[in-house]
């Protein structure tokens, strides 16, 4: 029987709620492909399927499979089958099991079985040693295969948005790792030894109830980017500042209350996000991060914050909410900052420079005891928004700045 015969066979057992495909409207959805004869990428995506039929398995020859947004519960046992395939779409169904024989599946390259029911993976996954990305994110999981190390090839592993308690021992062993996304789960601590991993450069595990890193975090030495938004952090590792390339790090929503003078020796640090803590000072050591394009120190108790004037590549200040007096440095090294956002602090004069920011584009000035507004403002030529609250009207009413850019509101 040819694959045609076989694609046709298929359609015939296959229950569509909503309309009848014939072989030539199947195939004229895209993303379905022939090589000569034999079907080598087939897309049953969106159709509304509740059964795959057995008969899948005599497309000898295909590739790439996509089943994703269907209402599947199940695969059928002899998917394993398909000894050729090497990407699988599972995402957006309703399966509440994977069948053993998905562990045949050894070419398997990508497995993406998002937003599905699945309580727990077969432990014959990890027999599926070529796979370079399983993405299982938004299901019920609440371990992972005892064996998943094998998987030395993996390059993403995506797990957010399950019920896991701890992160397994066995991840140290996936080697070729460069991106691990463990957020939205709950854990309450990672295994002592991060050093396993030579190539991970993203790591997130946002919003879990991690109190504390351990300090071989900072031995993953291509990490740029790591986001622990969201957890219990109260302090961070004193040899944080050995990471040697990293250049975000996302620390929003914590319970930090100081960060380390070893902070200011991450030197490739372009983003830093501090957004929501109970930080009340900043180390001296942060002028040095002279990289930094974005910085977010909002909504904290900071009182004084230390010079950023050397910061000549910053883009995005955000220093709202905190209880800052001294904002007169000097600014005119800042000639890359578009975004000040200084609002409710107890600020009483802005840099007398402040003009020479000619990329400025927003400043936020609301709730703070200014004495003046320096007229200098009016020559900002990027200036697209000043906000300001109705008790320092008076003090802008008189300056030569356009009043379209003037926005004033008594809320932040």
């Amino acid at each position: 029987m040819s694959e045609l015969e076989v694609l046709n066979q298929i359609i015939d057992e296959f229950h569509f709620e909503f309309r009848e495909y014939s072989v030539n409207q199947l195939l004229s959805r895209g993303n379905t492909v022939f090589d000569k004869d034999k079907i080598v990428l087939l897309n049953l995506r969106s159709l509304g399927l509740t059964q795959i039929p057995e008969s899948i398995s005599e497309l000898k020859h295909l590739e790439r499979l996509n089943l994703r947004e269907n209402k599947l519960e199940t695969l059928p046992d002899n998917i394993g089958d398909l000894r050729t395939l090497t990407r699988l779409d599972l995402n957006r169904n309703q399966l509440i099991e994977l069948p053993e024989s998905i562990g045949n599946l050894e070419k398997l390259e990508h497995l993406e079985i998002r937003r599905n029911n699945l309580s727990i993976l077969p432990e014959s996954i990890c027999n599926c040693t070529n796979l370079m990305k399983l993405a299982v994110g938004r299901n019920q999981l609440t371990r992972l295969p005892e064996n998943l190390n094998r998987l030395t090839k993996l390059e993403i592993f995506d797990v957010r948005r399950n019920f896991l308690t701890e992160v397994p021992e066995n991840l140290s062993g996936l080697v070729g790792l460069e991106k691990l996304i463990l957020r939205t789960n709950r854990f309450s601590r990672l295994f002592e030894d991060m050093t396993r991993f030579p190539r991970l450069n993203y790591l997130n595990i946002q919003k879990n109830r991690i109190a504390e890193l351990p300090r071989s975090i900072v031995k993953i030495e291509k990490l740029e980017r790591l986001d622990i938004r969201d957890n219990y952090l109260e302090t961070l590792p004193d040899n944080i500042g050995e990471f040697k390339v990293l250049r975000r790090l996302e620390l929003e929503c914590n319970r930090l209350r100081e960060l380390p003078d070893g902070i200011g020796d991450i030197l490739s640090l372009k983003d830093f996000g501090g957004y929501n803590n109970f930080l009340t000072e900043i180390p001296e050591s942060f002028s040095k991060l002279i990289k930094l394009e974005k910085l977010d120190l909002s909504h904290n108790d900071i009182k004084i914050l230390p010079s950023l004037e050397n910061m000549t590549n910053l883009r995005e200040a955000w220093i709202s909410h905190n209880e800052i007096e001294d904002f007169s440095f000097d600014v005119n090294k800042l000639e890359n900052l578009e975004f000040l956002y200084l609002n409710s602090n107890n600020i009483t004069q802005l840099p007398e420079n402040i003009h020479k920011c000619q990329k400025l584009r927003v400043l936020g000035l609301r709730h703070n005891p200014l004495k003046e507004i320096p007229e200098e403002l009016s020559e900002l030529p990027s200036l697209e928004r000043i906000e300001i609250d109705t008790k320092q009207r008076t003090l802008i009413q008189d300056l030569k700045i356009d009043p379209s850019v003037i926005e004033v509101k008594d809320y932040y």
